[in-house]
């Protein structure tokens, strides 16, 4: 499986501290945007994660990813 990579629209100090379990590599890019690069096993583990962080980020690949968090997202608001 690829490593997921997003960009979180915050900065690389206010992600790092928001993560709450940092599996992956965090690279500045500017003061408000940063890049992540998840090491999981699981788009699902990465999911919750990302979740849990609050943070709005961009998938940047792989489309297997962008694939999975789709249908998430669909299942997820069919609930409410």
């Amino acid at each position: 499986m690829r490593s997921p990579g997003f960009t979180p629209h915050t900065g690389a100090r206010d992600a790092a501290g928001r993560l709450h379990r940092i599996d992956g590599a965090l690279e500045p890019i500017d003061d408000h945007h940063c890049r992540y690069t998840a090491f999981v096993d699981s788009f699902e583990w990465i999911t919750v994660v990302l979740a849990a962080t609050d943070i709005e980020f961009t998938v940047d690949a792989p489309t297997a990813y962008r694939d999975f968090l789709r249908l998430t997202a669909h299942r997820l608001l069919r609930a409410v």
